[in-house]
């Protein structure tokens, strides 16, 4: 996988320390991506230098119809490099690109073992955007409070990671892209509906591989300042869906900045009423500190989110990260199906309720199976049955 950071890096150490708490001392608007694999019960970790040198350039650019978007004597960025090397590995792999970003108080072991994992359950790959969230640091309201001015502070830094990522997947799309136009006004010159109709149809051939982000909890946070201080229509717009699960920000107000999103497929927001760490955000102290977006069903008034309750679906309990672990330990669970349907770019309702009185989809437990009537003439109750 990929992750893409404005943490403080520090080459020369060992293993995940090479990623340090703070931001980087260079700013915090300052992105650096770094290589990981699974090693055994660790990690190996290669941190790409900011320019990409001759050697993996050729190596890259033979891939690419078009030479990977790039001109000539175009400078290939360690951006450019990782968005290229992902989705030449998702085509080969035949699987869907899963862009994750993760909570409060996080430190980067447990980021990393979260992304395998999602890879794991749900046959994606990842591309990991990690902000300085304090993991192993100071615990509690002090902890909390420096995660959110750090996220605050990241805002520039995330806005720069989704532009980057567009303008990377949309050049690395280009030759596909002008192949398919041409194809379909060749053969539809003059009915401009059929001809629109046959290129979609042709794109979904030649580049299938769908797009996903995901936001876990504060992440959701960062996401909302992005949106509100940014002043480009884009945000989302490379993306088929956009998930927010168990969004650690205000419930209160959350449409204003929800509509911005331009997903292609879906924007969708996961509930669950009975979420002990939400619960516990809400009483930070703070005028500002509201209802959790993630935990509240109501006041879910965005005109293009999709609001999934999962509060009844079985082992959700008041769990927090109910993507992993034992809601979706099983390859049948309903649960396991639907974030498989979204992470992979699809909708996901064929796993859903309608629920009309709150105006959200549910994924229920199973229903209870009816009790056995007592044999005839068996007493229930002190009375005698007729």
């Amino acid at each position: 996988m990929f992750i893409v950071t404005n943490r403080e890096l520090i080459p020369e150490a060992e293993g995940t320390a090479k990623f340090g708490p703070r931001p980087n001392a260079e700013g915090a608007n300052n992105l650096r991506v770094a290589e990981v694999t699974k090693a055994g019960r660790g990690w190996a970790i290669t941190l790409l230098p900011d320019v990409i040198g001759d050697g993996l350039r050729d190596e890259l650019t033979s891939k690419f119809k078009g030479g990977a978007g790039l001109e000539p004597d175009q400078t290939l960025y360690a951006s450019h490099y990782a968005a290229a090397k992902m989705l030449d590995r998702a085509r080969r792999l035949k699987k869907n690109l899963l862009f994750f970003v993760h909570g409060f108080n996080n430190d980067i072991d447990v980021i990393l073992q979260r992304a395998h994992d999602l890879e794991q359950t749900y046959g994606v790959l990842v591309v990991c955007f990690s902000w300085p969230a304090r993991g192993g640091g100071a615990r509690g309201l002090l902890s909390y409070r420096q995660d959110k001015r750090d996220a605050k502070a990241s805002v520039c830094a995330f806005e720069r990671f989704l532009i980057s990522a567009s303008g990377h997947i949309d050049r690395l799309r280009g030759q596909a892209k002008l192949d398919c136009m041409r194809r379909a006004a060749a053969k539809h010159p003059e009915n401009h509906e059929a001809r629109d109709m046959l290129f979609e149809e042709l794109m979904a051939k030649a580049c299938p591989v769908r797009l996903t982000l995901m936001l876990h909890s504060m992440g959701n946070y960062l996401l909302k300042q992005t949106l509100r201080s940014s002043t480009s229509d884009e945000i989302g717009s490379l993306f088929d869906n956009v998930v927010l699960v168990a969004a650690d920000t205000n419930n209160a107000g959350h449409a204003e900045w929800v509509d911005r999103i331009r997903a292609r497929e879906g924007i969708l927001i996961v509930i669950n009423e009975n979420d002990r760490a939400l619960r516990a955000s809400e009483v930070k102290v703070g005028e500002a500190q509201r209802g959790r977006l993630g935990r509240l069903r109501r006041r879910l008034d965005s005109q293009l989110a999709l609001y999934v309750d999962v509060t009844e679906a079985p082992q959700v309990g008041k769990g927090h990260a109910y993507f992993e672990g034992k809601p979706v330990a099983s390859k049948t669970a309903v649960l396991r199906r639907f974030f498989t349907s979204v992470f992979n770019g699809k909708r996901g309702e064929e796993a859903l309720d309608q629920d009309p009185t709150l105006g959200i989809m549910r994924i229920a437990g199973p229903k209870a199976k009816p009790r056995p009537s007592p044999p005839r003439g068996r007493r229930v109750g002190g009375r005698p049955r007729t």
